[in-house]
């Protein structure tokens, strides 16, 4: 890894239930772009389900269980952007 600064803090990924950590080998400045990045995506993900969970007509006509996967979505989206933001505040 040349020229990358490196710090001892645990990067971490978040797949599902599942969160990843790697420790002692980061490239902080790379590893908060990607979080940032991640940050954005899913705060465009929660913002969207929000909007289409809003929509009367959306939630009126469509069949229950997209309703529902769409609930679950959000809750799951929601989820990963805590734990982006917790990752963020992390020092």
């Amino acid at each position: 890894m040349r020229g990358a600064t490196l710090t001892r803090g645990p990067a971490q990924a978040v797949v599902g239930d599942l969160r990843v950590f790697v420790h002692d080998v980061i490239d902080a400045e790379r590893e908060g772009e990607r979080l940032a990045k991640e940050h954005e995506k899913l705060s465009k993900e929660v913002k969207a389900a929000e909007a289409r969970l809003a929509n009367p007509s959306f939630v009126d006509r469509a069949p229950a269980n997209v309703v529902a996967e769409m609930r679950e979505r959000l809750a799951g989206y929601k989820e990963q952007l805590a734990a982006v933001e917790t990752a963020i505040a992390a020092p």
